[in-house]
């Protein structure tokens, strides 16, 4: 054709044509529109689309379709030029022909084509493209490629051991970071190459989602920050979660879908040899035990279970069935956590000291009356959502269990009161209540959010 025509009469035009004939002309004139462009490097895109279908069109047949499912289908093979989204070619097959090794002989047909010298620099496709026929096509016709892989055991094993890697990972622009090295999946004849991707650490964007974390969730924010602390390429940390909450770079997570998975897994991981194990909760005796097992074969375990205080964590095993002995031997140290809001720093409000009232009801001595201290304003400002708060910090309560001192609770002769009255003498470590009087001295927060999340009644005495 010399001049321009309607899209009229090309359909018409190609009502006339033969099908074949017509198709290897659309094809040919489509090539030898961006063939220039194909003279400098590029990529090809392979996809596979499912089109759901609402009549009985020819070779449409049930299969992969999770929108509709039980509706006949076609799928598209399409094969298109990377960013400029110029498509080489379509093949149109029946809807349970979704595999991406049945797109192959139209791939293949389709870069025949084109001489050697515009063929991609490689192909790139989903994970549904990383199988050994696939790969093994590319290699024989000398095609390099670039397929995802499919997140299976083996590939979160080599995530995880990877990212412990730390000083591997090279910088590749833009905030990212890769990592070559080698895999060999059930299925393929031999190791290939592997590339790794992710944001650096370093220059990651913090991100907030979602809600406040609210009961269970702000259970395990403590044992959460002690993995991260932990964590280093040569220690093995392995966890057990019901949900899990927060996933760790560098750390194998579990999420079990129910309590009678404990058991199970915990000897699971026992063959693995992990260094450190993180029980998500102790909920009943079961557990406990488990706990109490893992830590007397040498392993580090960290767990969470609600109590008031930190020394009553001890008296809460026996409460499960444990004998104090098991419990002596294997415990470490207990850690108590609380959230406390902190005062909007907008529009808190200074008082001179705290009322006599307060100072008996909180076991306060005189001095407090003299200590100037802020409130939150009522009514708050539009910076704190009019809440008078802005955030909230964690206060901590920790108490060592030495070798010493196990003896002594195994023996009966030091009870969990006694031992926490030993640690607040010596001051070294904080307790609950010195923590957030020392926020409230310091204009953080007031005495109405402290009491709300600690027992202020009981001095150290």
């Amino acid at each position: 054709m010399n001049g321009v025509v309607s899209e009229d009469a090309v359909r018409l035009a190609m009502v006339r044509i033969p099908q074949s004939a017509g198709l290897d002309w659309i094809s040919t004139q489509v090539l030898g529109s961006i063939s220039p462009a194909l003279g400098l490097p590029w990529i090809l895109d392979i996809d596979v689309t499912v089109k759901p279908l609402y009549g009985h069109q020819q070779g449409a047949e049930i299969g992969y379709n999770p929108q509709k499912p039980g509706r006949p289908s076609h799928v598209y093979h399409s094969y298109f030029v990377a960013n400029l989204r110029i498509s080489l070619g379509v093949e149109i097959r029946p809807g349970n022909e979704h595999a991406a090794a049945k797109g192959l002989p139209g791939l293949w047909q389709t870069l025949e084509k084109l001489p050697r010298h515009q063929w991609p620099t490689f192909t790139r496709g989903d994970c549904g493209y990383g199988s050994e026929i696939t790969m093994l096509e590319h290699e024989q016709r000398g095609l390099p490629y670039l397929f995802k892989l499919r997140h299976t055991a083996k590939v979160k094993e080599l995530v995880n051991r990877m990212m412990r890697q730390g000083a591997l990972w090279q910088d590749c622009g833009d905030g990212w970071q890769a990592l070559e090295t080698t895999l060999r999946l059930s299925g393929w004849t031999r190791d290939r190459r592997v590339i790794l991707v992710r944001e650096n650490p370093a220059k990651a964007p913090v991100r907030q989602a979602g809600k406040p974390r609210r009961g269970k969730d702000r259970q395990k924010l403590l044992p959460n920050a002690i993995l991260r602390e932990l964590n280093r390429p040569d220690v093995n940390i392995l966890t057990l979660e019901n949900p899990v909450e927060d996933e760790v770079p560098g750390i194998t997570h579990c999420d079990l879908k129910s309590p009678k998975e404990f058991k199970p897994m915990i000897a699971s991981f026992m063959r693995s040899d992990p260094d450190i194990i993180l029980m998500g909760e102790v909920r009943d005796i079961e557990s406990a035990e488990l706990a109490i097992e893992a830590a007397v074969t040498g392993h580090k375990v960290l767990t969470t279970i609600h109590t008031a205080r930190a020394s009553q964590i001890i008296e809460r095993f026996e409460q499960l069935g444990l004998e104090r002995w098991k419990i002596a031997q294997t415990l470490k140290a207990t850690c108590a956590q609380r959230l406390v809001k902190l005062l909007c720093p907008y529009c808190k409000e200074p008082s001179n000291g705290i009322e006599e009232f307060d100072r008996k009801t909180f076991s306060l001595d005189d001095s407090w009356a003299d200590v100037p201290v802020f409130t939150a304003k009522s009514g708050g400002c539009q910076e704190c959502r009019n809440t008078g708060y802005s955030g909230r910090t964690a206060i901590l309560e920790i108490i060592p269990i030495s070798p010493k001192i196990s003896d002594l609770l195994a023996k009966g002769e030091m009870t969990p009161y006694e031992l926490e009255m030993k640690v607040a003498e010596e001051g070294v470590l904080p307790n609950l209540r010195r923590s957030g009087l020392r926020l409230l001295r310091d204009g953080k927060t007031d005495l109405v959010a402290v009491s709300k999340v600690i027992d202020m009644t009981y001095t150290d005495d």
